[in-house]
Parts: C-alpha cells; sequence; structure tokens
C-alpha cells in the first residue's frame, strides 16, 4: 500500500483508510498504518462496519470489540456524540 501512494504521490499521513477484515491480522495492519500517520475511517469484520469519516481509534475499537462486536460500536458512537462525550467518556 505504501508503495502504491508513493507512486501515486499520495502521502500517507492524514489519508482515510479502509480495513476490511478486523480480525486478527487485521488489528495489526489497522495499528500499522494508523501508526504511520494514516486515518483510519472504516472498520468492519463479518458481522459488521462501523465508519466515521473523522478517523476511528484502533486501540479503542479493538478494546470495545472484546466485548461487544464492531457494528455495535457504531451505537456507541452515536450515543456519545449526542452527549457531546468521547466514548472513553462513556460508562
Amino acid at each position: 500500500m505504501t508503495e502504491a501512494l508513493e507512486y501515486l504521490e499520495i502521502p500517507l499521513e492524514g489519508t482515510g483508510v479502509a480495513v476490511q477484515g478486523f480480525g486478527n491480522v487485521g488489528q495489526i495492519a489497522a495499528r500499522l498504518i494508523q501508526g504511520k500517520g494514516a486515518k483510519i475511517v472504516l472498520l468492519s469484520d463479518s458481522r459488521g462496519g462501523v465508519y466515521n469519516p473523522s478517523g476511528l481509534d484502533v486501540y479503542q475499537v479493538a478494546a470495545f470489540k472484546q466485548d461487544m462486536r464492531v457494528a455495535a460500536y457504531m451505537l456507541a458512537v452515536a450515543r456519545t456524540a449526542e452527549a457531546g462525550k468521547t466514548l472513553g467518556e462513556y460508562p
């Protein structure tokens, strides 16, 4: 991916990236890509997905997935946005 972006002269930093498959390999890939400055905007697994054009925190989604599937994250984000909070502030 990085070679393709370099060829196209698109900087990785700040570029929106979708990761299809948020199992073990997908989580590692998403963390590495996010660590290089890309903005992860979509994550999905076999049960559903979550999209946020402002970017997702891969570590936060992975921790949340331990108890719930990624699809449930969409509801939590909506509730916290309505409350004016971040997911980490929500009980």
